[in-house]
């Protein structure tokens, strides 16, 4: 819901970092948008739900007016319709569970670029055969070039490079 909340805001670059929680959070993160910090969500402490008469895992965000106000694009950005096709790949990697999928991400558009234009998280996975202490991220990439339609040659090169530099960066496996 926050997610869609601050994409419908057009807020830019929006992270979640599990710091400075508040006490009453038992598990959750906060929300940024170019380190400037919006406020925060998670689970809300089990013995606050049970004074409040609150049954099950209750879920809660607190969010800054102000500082959303602040971020809040004023008008969207215009980019036309590309003009060529996109090529989709998806990839799953293993990795330290302390690695935050947005620096993944990140990596991911430093080493695609120019060519790699969206890299969504769409899976991540805990649990056999992932070794404890590591999780699986899965995202689909979109390369797109704006001046020619792109070759299978071309993406997978481009794609293997991409794998390279997180398996040495990140110390990433391939699922």
């Amino acid at each position: 819901m926050v997610e869609t909340l601050l994409t419908s805001l057009l807020i830019p670059e929006v992270t979640f970092k599990g710091d400075a929680l508040p006490s009453w959070l038992r598990q959750g993160a906060r929300v940024y948008s170019q380190d400037q910090d919006l406020g925060v969500l998670g689970e809300l402490q089990p013995e606050i739900a049970e004074k409040l008469d609150l049954e099950g895992p209750i879920f809660v965000f607190d969010l800054n007016f102000e500082a959303l106000a602040g971020a809040v694009q004023a008008f969207p950005l215009f980019t036309p319709l590309p003009r060529y096709p996109g090529v989709y790949r998806d990839i799953a990697l293993v990795l330290p569970e302390t690695v935050p999928a947005a620096r993944v991400a990140k990596r991911l558009y430093h080493h695609g670029s120019p060519l790699l234009v969206e890299a969504q998280l769409f899976d991540v996975y805990t649990g056999d055969p992932i070794p404890p202490g590591k999780r699986s991220l899965a995202f689909r990439l979109c390369y797109r070039d704006s001046e020619r339609t792109l070759t299978d040659e071309i993406v997978n090169r481009k794609h293997e490079a991409v794998v390279k530099a997180l398996k040495k960066e990140l110390g990433a496996k391939l699922r």
